[in-house]
């Protein structure tokens, strides 16, 4: 889900919040949401690669990568696909990273 109101018109929805829902409960999901988001302003990104990718030529996948070391990557955290401008034939054409912020 793209958008913090679409997240929550889905927790809404699910009846995460109780039926009919909790106001006090749905204030709360807000107040956490808007603590996160604050928090990130004016805090730097920090990028941390996954994996290169590269094209693949058969079947339905686009491209296809490894993973070097055992990664964990927090929920919600935003996941970027950079274009790799390399005159390196061997290089990959894309970089998987995933964000976080710094404190």
């Amino acid at each position: 889900m793209s958008s913090i109101q679409e997240q929550m018109t889905a927790r809404i929805a699910a009846g995460e919040f109780g039926s009919p829902p909790n106001i006090a409960q749905i204030n709360a999901a807000w107040s956490e949401y808007m603590e996160e988001e604050l928090a990130k302003r004016g805090a730097k990104p920090v990028y941390h690669n996954i994996s290169g990718l590269w094209p693949e030529t058969s079947g339905k996948v686009a491209f296809s990568g490894r993973v070097k070391d055992e990664i964990t990557i927090p929920s919600g955290s935003k996941l970027l696909c950079f274009k790799n401008m390399s005159e390196n034939d061997k290089a990959p054409d894309l970089s998987l990273v995933w964000v976080s912020y710094e404190q």
